[in-house]
C-alpha cells in the first residue's frame, strides 16, 4: 500500500467509520489488528493488516480466543468509544484513528512504514503503549513518550515548490523514476506514471531533462495526487499472468494487465491483500509440510534401522537358544567344571588362564559380570554362568521374543509415519482454502428462495429501518407477519410477477423470525405490498416508533403458515438458514427445528452436533435461530 494509497482509502474511511462504535478488537496470530465498529448500517470491520494496509474488510479472520497483552490494552482504552476522526500523517503510510469516550480520548495510530506497527497515543499525544515498542535513532516508540511520526523519506513532492523539486532533482544522479523513488516520499509506480504521463521516458537521466520536462514532471505528481484526494476513483486490481500485481486507486497507464475494478478502493483493497494472503499461506504451509516431510522421512529412515536391528537381534538370540538346547549336557557340563573351579579358591586370574587354555565348550569368562562365552558350531554365545543351561536357553527364547514384539510395534509405529507422510504430500498439493469474503446481506438474516431470488430480514428495528430507508427498491416485495414486532422482510428483484413459490418461503420466513415463534405458535398469516405502499408517514397526530411503517391500500394474505425453520450446510460447507423448501434446495444436510422449551444455547450445541460441526460454529448457529427455544424435528441429508 503506497502513501497515495492511504490517501485513497482514508477518503473512503472518512465517510464510513466516522461516528461509529468500537464493538471490539482482536489482534490476530500475526500480529494485525481487527476493529468490529458498530454504527446504523450494522456491523462494519477494519483491518489494520500487518502485509501493509489500513482498509475496510468484509473477510472472515480467525480469531484467537484469548486476547494478547497488547489486544487486550487497546480494549480496556477503547473499546465503546465513537471514531470521531481519521486522517493520513504527513501524507505517509500512517493513519490515525481518533476515539473518544466519556472517561477520555486516545488516538490509534497505524504505520506500515519500516515494517508494520500500532500505537495507542493519549489525549497529549503521549504514548501509552506499542505493538512492537523500538528505539530508533530518530524517534522512540515506548510508554509515555512523545509520539513522532516516521520521517519522511525525502521531499514530500506534492507539497515542495517547483524550485525545491527541481533542485533536489538535479542534484541526484540516475534515471528519473529512480531518483524520484530515492529522492521523495514516493512508490515506483507511481514515479512511472508520473514519467508516463509527463511524455518523460522512466529510465532517462536526469541530467539531460529539460527544464519543461521538469516542470510536466512536477505536475504530473501534483496531478496525480489530486485526483486521489478529490476526484472519483476508479478502483482497480491489476492482473499479470493470472497473478494479482498491484492495486490502484485510479487508472494508472503506465500499468499493463487486466484489470478488475471495484466499486470502491477499499474493496479492491480487500480482494488484493486477501489474495497475497492466500499465497503468503500457501507458501508458509509448503515451508511448515517440506520441513515436516522431512521430519518424517528421518524418523522413517531411524525406524526401518531399529527394525532390521531388533529382526537380527530376534535372529541371532533364537538361533542361540535352539544350539544351546541341542548341546544342553554338554554346556552344562562346562558350567558345572566352571562353578567347581570357581569354588575351589583359585584367583581369578588364573580361572580365566585356565578357562582360555579349554574347559569344555567355554572359551572366555568375564568375573566381573558372571558372564561365560561358549562357542557352539563355530557361533559364540554369551551365558550367565550362575543360571543353568537350560535357564540361559530360556532366557535367550524370552529375548527373541521381546526383540520380534519391538518389531512389531517398530512396523506398527512405520505404517502411521506413512500414512503421515502420504497425507502431508496430498495437503501439499491441496489447494488453500481462501477466506470467504462476506457478501453484503449477510448482515441481516437472510436466505435464497427455491426460485433464486434473495430474501433478506432485519434483526432489530434498527435493520428494519435501514432495510426499508436504503435498500427496499421499486420492484422488491415487502413482507410482514401478521405479529406485533415481527421483522421486515424484502423478495429483492421480485418483478411484476413474483413466484409464488418465494412468496410463501418469505412469508413463512417473517412468521419464523417473530415473536409468535417464541409464543410456541405452531401456525400464523403474514402478508405482502409492494414498496410503494409502505410508509414512515404517520396519520396526524400519531408517531411511529423506530423500525414501525405504515401500510396503505389493500395487503395480500398468506395464510395457514407452518412455524418451521430448517438449518444446515450447503454444498461450500456454509452454514444457512430460513424456510425448509428453500434450505432443502440448497443444503446437503440440515436440521428441521420447531419452536420448544429447549434453551437457545442447548439447541444451538444440539444441532452442531447433528451437523457434524465444532463447538466454535456454534456462535454462528445462534444467530440463524429464531428469538426463544426451539426443538429438533429431525436431520435431513441430500
Amino acid at each position: 500500500m503506497t502513501a497515495l494509497d492511504v490517501v485513497a482509502a482514508v477518503r473512503e474511511l472518512e465517510e464510513r467509520v466516522i461516528g461509529l462504535f468500537v464493538d471490539n478488537i482482536y489482534q490476530l496470530r500475526d500480529g494485525s489488528i481487527l476493529l468490529k465498529l458498530r454504527g446504523k448500517e450494522g456491523v462494519i470491520w477494519l483491518i489494520a493488516d500487518s502485509l501493509g494496509r489500513v482498509g475496510l474488510t468484509r473477510a472472515e479472520y480467525p480469531k484467537p480466543k484469548t486476547p494478547p497483552g497488547f489486544c487486550a490494552l487497546l480494549r480496556s482504552k477503547v473499546r465503546g468509544g465513537r471514531v470521531v476522526k481519521v486522517e493520513q500523517l504527513n501524507d505517509d503510510r500512517v493513519v490515525a484513528l481518533t476515539i473518544e469516550r466519556r472517561d477520555g480520548k486516545y488516538i490509534l495510530v497505524f504505520e506500515l512504514v519500516r515494517g508494520f506497527n500500532v500505537v495507542l497515543l493519549n489525549s497529549e499525544k503521549l504514548i501509552v503503549n506499542c505493538l512492537h515498542p523500538k528505539r530508533m535513532k530518530d524517534r522512540l516508540l515506548l510508554p509515555k513518550e512523545p509520539y513522532k511520526p516516521p520521517p519522511l523519506r525525502g521531499l514530500n513532492p506534492y507539497t515542495c515548490s517547483l524550485e525545491e523539486f527541481k533542485q533536489s532533482l538535479l542534484e541526484a544522479k540516475g534515471k528519473v523514476a529512480g531518483v524520484i523513488v530515492r529522492g521523495f516520499n514516493v512508490a515506483g509506480e507511481i514515479a512511472e506514471e508520473a514519467c508516463f504521463r509527463a511524455g518523460i521516458s522512466k529510465d532517462s537521466r536526469v541530467e539531460a531533462l529539460k527544464e519543461e520536462e521538469i516542470v510536466k514532471l512536477h505536475r504530473a505528481l501534483i496531478d496525480l495526487y489530486g485526483e486521489v484526494k478529490e476526484k472519483p476513483l476508479e478502483p482497480n486490481v491489476v492482473y499479470v499472468e493470472e497473478k494479482p500485481h498491484t492495486v490502484l486507486p485510479v487508472e494508472f497507464k503506465s500499468v499493463e494487465g487486466r484489470r478488475e475494478r471495484y466499486d470502491s478502493f477499499n474493496e479492491a483493497l480487500d480482494h488484493y491483500f486477501l489474495k497475497l494472503r492466500q499465497a503468503m499461506e500457501e507458501r508458509r504451509r509448503a515451508e511448515a509440510l517440506s520441513s515436516e516431510e522431512r521430519r518424517l522421512q528421518e524418523v522413517l529412515r531411524q525406524q526401518k534401522a531399529r527394525l532390521e536391528a531388533l529382526r537380527k537381534q530376534s535372529e541371532v538370540k533364537r538361533k542361540a537358544a535352539e544350539l544351546l538346547m541341542s548341546r544342553l549336557l554338554e554346556v552344562q557340563a562346562s558350567l558345572d567344571d566352571l562353578t567347581k573351579l570357581l569354588r575351589s579358591g583359585i584367583k581369578g586370574a588364573e580361572v580365566v588362564e585356565r578357562v582360555k587354555a579349554g574347559l569344555g565348550v567355554i572359551v572366555n569368562v568375564d568375573l566381573a559380570s558372571r558372564k561365560a562365552l561358549v562357542s557352539l558350531d563355530g557361533v559364540e554365545v554369551e551365558l550367565d554362568y550362575t543360571m543353568s543351561a537350560a535357564q540361559n536357553a530360556s532366557r535367550l527364547y524370552e529375548e527373541a521374543k521381546e526383540a520380534e514384539r519391538k518389531a512389531k510395534s517398530v512396523e506398527e509405529a512405520m505404517k502411521q509415519a506413512v500414512e503421515k507422510l502420504k497425507e502431508a504430500e496430498a495437503e501439499e498439493k491441496a489447494p488453500i482454502k481462501p477466506a470467504r469474503i462476506k457478501a453484503w446481506y449477510e448482515k441481516f438474516r437472510w436466505f435464497f428462495s427455491s426460485d433464486g431470488l434473495l430474501v433478506i430480514g432485519g434483526r432489530d428495528s434498527s435493520q428494519n429501518e435501514l432495510l426499508v430507508r436504503r435498500y427496499m427498491e421499486v420492484d422488491d416485495l415487502f413482507i410482514h407477519a401478521e405479529v406485533h414486532g415481527a421483522p421486515v422482510v424484502l423478495v429483492k428483484k421480485a418483478g411484476l410477477s413474483p413466484p409464488q413459490a418465494t412468496i410463501r418461503e418469505a412469508a413463512q420466513f417473517a412468521l419464523a423470525y417473530s415473536k409468535a415463534w417464541k409464543e410456541g405458535r405452531l401456525l400464523g398469516d403474514a402478508y405482502w405490498v409492494k414498496p410503494s405502499q409502505v410508509s414512515k408517514t404517520p396519520p396526524s397526530g400519531e408517531y411511529l416508533a423506530k423500525g414501525s411503517f405504515m401500510i396503505r391500500g389493500e395487503r395480500n394474505y398468506v395464510k395457514g403458515l407452518s412455524l418451521l425453520v430448517a438449518i444446515g450446510l450447503d454444498h461450500e460447507d456454509r452454514l444457512i438458514g430460513g424456510p425448509p423448501d428453500a434450505i432443502a434446495k440448497k443444503a446437503k444436510v440440515y436440521v428441521l427445528l420447531a419452536p420448544g422449551e429447549q434453551r437457545v444455547s442447548k439447541l444451538a450445541r444440539e444441532v452442531a452436533d447433528k451437523l457434524g460441526l465444532k463447538a466454535s460454529a456454534m456462535d454462528e448457529i445462534h444467530r440463524l435461530l429464531p428469538p426463544g427455544g426451539g426443538r429438533i424435528l429431525r436431520v435431513v441429508k441430500a
